[in-house]
């Protein structure tokens, strides 16, 4: 793995999240700044902007963008933004008039949500062109086009609270399988006005019933953190018996946790007690924890599910892979931001 590639974005704030698009050829930054950057990888290897939507309340968001996600190529360019301003806008890059130039138009504004909006995702391209998002109310919401094509009718299909009451959803997560029923992993944090709460089930499966057609809970995951979780990632399958998914959190010494879950029908009974899967925990090669004074604010798998990628505050970025031979996951590469 070769060091970390840094360049100057322009952002005037701390810039809160970044995505690449399918291809890995295109990024998409957003910032405290209210404003949203895409960026082109050159034939130099060097990332060049290329567009760009401004913070203001005719071009873009009014409160601080949190997250920024792409839909699958299959239905255009499109991205989908998140803010504190209660907002989700869905934003498609089109030609200009004189066809020299493209430009990203404000297709759609998605204003269900009683609070700041934490996260969004666009759901796995088999399921068809649907968003899903969480919101510091507690909530998931997943919106649905009327056209897969023209991106500029949604309609609110599902609504749901994502975690216990008194917990606010901060994190999301599609199951990428096209062979199970749609799913989504939901990590939550407490609010400020029930910051006493017990966290219990601060991570949960979400499955949709069909015959009910409605999410239902799916109690799968145990030892669940805590403390408020940062971010949480399902991990693609190919043609494993098992599921993984990882998440970061607050919890002191206890920041990665790892579930392994059973795919298909044996998901809705983990074993012949039923009982919920415990986690592994990731630990570095002196079997120790990341330090209590940094926290992994991430984590997200390759293409495969075999690698899992971590950063934090203390600058680092981890990769994790699970040994063959002891079944443990050890940190097998990490790279320092600083050099």
């Amino acid at each position: 793995m070769e060091g970390p590639m840094k360049f100057a974005t322009g952002h005037m704030e701390s810039i809160h999240d970044i995505c690449y698009d399918f291809y890995g050829r295109r990024l998409a930054t957003c910032s405290a700044d209210r404003s949203i950057k895409v960026w082109d990888l050159n034939e130099s290897g060097e990332w060049v902007e290329s567009g760009g939507m401004s913070g203001n309340i005719s071009n873009g968001h009014i409160g601080v963008v949190l997250k920024v996600d792409w839909a699958h190529p299959e239905f255009g360019t499109l991205l989908a933004s998140c803010s504190e301003d209660h907002t989700v806008i869905v934003w498609k890059e089109e030609m200009c008039d004189g066809g020299d130039s493209r430009t990203w138009v404000r297709k759609a504004d998605l204003v269900d949500a009683r609070l700041g909006v934490s996260d969004l995702k666009f759901a796995p391209h088999h399921l068809g062109l649907k968003l899903a998002a969480g919101s510091k109310d507690g909530f998931v919401r997943i919106y649905e086009a009327a056209d897969s094509m023209k991106p500029d009718h949604w309609s609110l299909v599902h609504e749901f609270e994502g975690g216990q009451r008194g917990l606010e959803v901060r994190c999301i997560c599609w199951n990428p399988s096209r062979f199970d029923t749609p799913m989504i992993v939901v990590g939550c944090a407490k609010d400020n006005e029930h910051g006493d709460v017990v966290h219990t089930k601060s991570v949960l499966v979400w499955t949709y019933n069909e015959p009910y057609r409605k999410w239902l809970p799916l109690p799968i995951l145990g030892d669940c953190p805590a403390g408020d979780v940062w971010s949480t990632c399902w991990a693609p399958n190919m043609g494993r018996s098992h599921h993984y998914i990882a998440c970061c959190s607050r919890d002191v010494g206890q920041h990665l946790r790892l579930w392994e879950i059973p795919a298909g029908d044996d998901m809705f009974n983990p074993d012949d007690d039923g009982r919920e899967v415990q986690p592994v925990f990731l630990v570095d090669e002196a079997g120790q924890t990341k330090d209590s004074s940094s926290q992994v604010r991430r984590v997200e798998w390759n293409l495969s599910g075999s690698t899992l990628a971590t950063s934090g505050d203390d600058g680092e970025v981890s990769l994790w892979q699970c040994d063959y031979f002891s079944k443990k996951w050890v940190r097998v590469e990490h790279h320092s931001v600083s050099g």
